[in-house]
């Protein structure tokens, strides 16, 4: 693998009162409050107009190859964990810098779903997530089942081909039942 591997992610963490949530690269987080989707995240993609600016603010260069816009006609995403040969005596066209999103917990989150791409390009309105999810975490009332079938929704329903990862946190400790 050597300077060819790396990852994106999508992180929370719970300090104090407050979620943070923090993304690099083409992972997402979506927060449920009271059966509302809250975007937590900001893909990074090289088809996304400011990634583009800064990839060429920089000195990199975006191209399309076949339907996908590509950061040095490699990677899709702008952002990651790793891939050293783009980083490394050149410009600086991906870089590892995260998205940070730090939201106050009221006490009526439900749960949060974060994945990569695999699962969120399935799951285009996040409302449409949340709601499967929600049903899927009444039918098992377990966030693993549940993270699970939402993977084989992705794969097996909703045919991704990409790699699909999901986790799903339940909160609801205050907040109205999941049912």
């Amino acid at each position: 693998m050597g300077d060819t591997a790396g990852t994106c992610l999508a992180a929370a963490t719970i300090v104090g009162d407050a979620l943070v949530v923090f993304n690099v690269g083409d992972c997402e987080a979506v927060l449920s409050v009271r059966g509302r989707p809250k975007e937590l995240s900001r893909p990074h993609k090289a088809s996304i107009e400011a990634e583009v600016k800064r990839i060429r603010k920089a000195g990199g260069n975006v191209h399309l190859r076949g339907s996908v816009f590509r950061v040095e006609g490699a990677l899709a995403v702008s952002r990651s964990i790793g891939v050293a040969q783009l980083k490394i005596g050149r410009p600086a066209s991906i870089i590892p810098d995260p998205h940070v999103r730090v939201v106050e917990l009221t006490g009526e989150e439900e749960f949060l779903v974060m994945g990569s791409d695999g699962l969120f390009d399935k799951f285009p309105r996040k409302q449409d997530l949340v709601n499967t999810t929600k049903k899927y975490l009444r039918e098992t009332r377990s966030a693993t089942q549940s993270a699970e079938m939402l993977l084989n929704e992705a794969i097996d329903v909703r045919g991704s081909r990409d790699n699909a990862s999901v986790a799903v946190i339940v909160f609801n400790q205050k907040g109205p039942p999941i049912d």
